[in-house]
């Protein structure tokens, strides 16, 4: 496992390669790809934050609906 970040890049790029190879496309397609499939920081937080209110409203709301469908 690469420690440094040069040979993540090195790791990295020599997968881009081997996938390129496999699936017969470009290096650039597949490096393409990648960028697109990547999640930034901000998006990756951005989802967390709303997952996280979304379970923060829901818990309470949800345990007191349960409450009244079970008829207490």
């Amino acid at each position: 496992m690469p420690r440094t970040p040069l040979l993540r890049k090195f790791q990295a790029l020599f997968e881009d390669f081997e996938e390129a190879d496999r699936s017969g496309r470009s290096v650039e397609a597949v490096q393409e790809e990648r960028r697109q499939m990547r999640l930034s920081r901000r998006d990756f937080l951005k989802a967390g934050g709303a997952t996280v209110g979304a379970a923060a409203l829901s818990g309470p709301l949800g345990a007191r609906r349960r409450h009244r469908h079970h008829g207490l």
